[in-house]
């Protein structure tokens, strides 16, 4: 029978995987089970058992552009089958069960393996739908936004950003300080008209939360409810309905096309496989034909 390698699976989970997987008619499902829990506890360094949303998200972050969709739905379908088998018989195992709505919280959209510039929103929706947040007094998804198509933040980590994370430097610059692992962090600079956003949307916030992006009633904001709520202002200015992830994709676009060298950009959005930046092209010819006023892009409330 195999065994886990990984120093941070506990004997708990062994013996409840053990349990779990003598379902399988096959040994082969069952190390490729073995596998994939192994990599997931040794990348985010915790036992299956003490998982929580940030660390999950921060192993599909790494991996989503360094493996193929179809590998990565595979490892999320594998972790979800045992979290529910957890849940479902959390009080034979002395447990709380809250494993499976950890993982159905990932927002888990395939990478842009073909990007096609007719299916990214243009500027002047992206302007009315900005408009319409703004008149609405939705700073919120406003701020989502900009996030994205100015930092290339995905909606996983939009919606996970506290305000402790905010920080100034000694030269007077913004930044985000977001932990990567129990012993790195990643450092993400903000554009000033970024700042000013997050400032004001701090200034008139009425609730009291460590994080930065709350809903109508003061909790954090979800990522099906910033979702919805992009939508649904898209469908108010009569725009095509565009997405956090097609405006990530707009803002890794421009980088190139202002001639920001790959590794940097790799840095900046935190991605180790540069073999996928080919997909830009066609964007980046796109842009290049865009009004001269988009060439500098620049958001203010």
């Amino acid at each position: 029978m195999d065994e886990f390698d990984s120093p941070y699976i506990s004997q708990k989970f062994s013996r409840i995987f053990q349990d779990y997987s003598a379902r399988f008619e096959k040994k082969r499902t069952r190390k490729e089970y073995v596998y994939v829990l192994n990599s997931l506890c040794n990348e985010v360094e915790c036992d299956f058992l003490d998982l929580n949303f940030a660390k999950i998200q921060t192993y599909f972050s790494h991996h989503k552009m360094d493996l193929d969709s179809k590998t990565l739905k595979y490892q999320l379908r594998i972790f979800q089958a045992v979290a529910r088998f957890l849940d479902e018989h959390a009080s034979d195992y002395d447990l709380t069960p809250h494993f499976l709505s950890c993982f159905l919280m990932l927002d888990f959209e395939d990478p842009d393996v073909f990007i096609v510039p007719e299916t990214l929103p243009d500027f002047a929706s992206i302007d009315k739908v900005f408009a319409y947040l703004k008149a609405n007094r939705d700073t919120s998804v406003f701020l989502a936004a900009t996030l994205a198509l100015r930092c290339s933040l995905t909606i996983n980590e939009v919606v996970s950003l506290k305000k402790e994370m905010f920080f100034q430097d000694l030269n007077g610059s913004y930044g985000l300080r977001m932990k990567v692992s129990q012993v790195n962090d990643r450092f993400v600079k903000l554009p000033q008209d970024v700042v000013d956003i997050i400032q004001v949307h701090l200034a008139n916030r009425t609730q009291d939360s460590v994080f930065l992006l709350l809903n109508k009633h003061g909790r954090p904001l979800s990522i099906r409810s910033l979702q919805n709520r992009l939508r649904d202002a898209c469908l108010a200015c009569d725009v095509k309905p565009f997405t956090m992830n097609h405006l990530r994709t707009l803002s890794t676009a421009f980088m190139m096309k202002e001639g920001a060298p790959p590794d940097k950009i790799a840095e900046y959005i935190n991605i180790k496989n540069q073999d996928w930046f080919f997909r830009y092209d066609r964007v980046v010819e796109e842009l290049k034909d865009s009004a001269v006023d988009y060439t500098h892009l620049k958001i203010v409330w």
